[in-house]
């Protein structure tokens, strides 16, 4: 099977999103790696992958984490769920109906969060050799260290009024060929 997903980066404005199809039985690592490709995160911050029930505050939610973000992590931990390794478990163990979210957090300093909805799930064997593939996006992705997404907002409100320089890249300009290439599936 393959799940067509929404991502989308909270607070982001202009809105910043993807729509991608992965496979239901790739795992919540690969799942993990995949936002931060799309979303051209470095992947050196601390960062997980949470179950989304609305109404449930933060850190109330099962956590699935890198086995190798458990096994080098301190007392960090004490201040929500102990994690499940995100290695052993499917993104088809996590959400299995369409309207089903999931939140992915990212640098806990910048707190980057991309919230994910289950648009549809696809019985298509055509694809299964090409995903992950990004369908569409908005918004080139993040900025590493730059102040989480109200200082992106800000850049981002700032090249839209002045435009950027012949030296410098569009931070509202999706490409989602160089996306695709780079999470391997160039073709669709």
């Amino acid at each position: 099977m393959i799940y067509q997903f929404h991502a989308l980066l909270e607070g982001s404005s202009p809105r910043m999103w993807r729509r991608f199809l992965i496979s239901a039985d790739d795992n919540a690592a690969d799942l993990m790696h995949t936002l931060m490709t799309m979303f051209m995160m470095d992947g050196y911050h601390l960062y997980h992958l949470e179950v989304y029930v609305p109404g449930m505050s933060y850190g109330a939610n099962a956590k699935y984490e890198t086995r190798s973000q458990i096994e080098n992590s301190d007392d960090f931990q004490i201040w929500g769920p102990v994690p499940f390794a995100a290695e052993d478990y499917k993104i088809s163990d996590l959400v299995r109906n369409a309207g089903e979210q999931l939140r992915f957090f990212y640098d806990y300093g910048d707190d980057w969060t991309i919230r994910l909805k289950l648009e549809d799930i696809l019985d298509d064997e055509k694809h299964s050799g090409l995903l992950p593939y990004v369908l569409k996006g908005k918004g080139a992705g993040i900025i590493e260290d730059c102040g989480g997404v109200w200082a992106l907002n800000d850049m981002m409100q700032e090249e839209k009024e002045f435009g950027v320089s012949e030296d410098e890249e569009s931070i509202l300009e999706f490409d989602k060929d160089a996306v695709n290439i780079a999470l391997g599936s160039d073709s669709l």
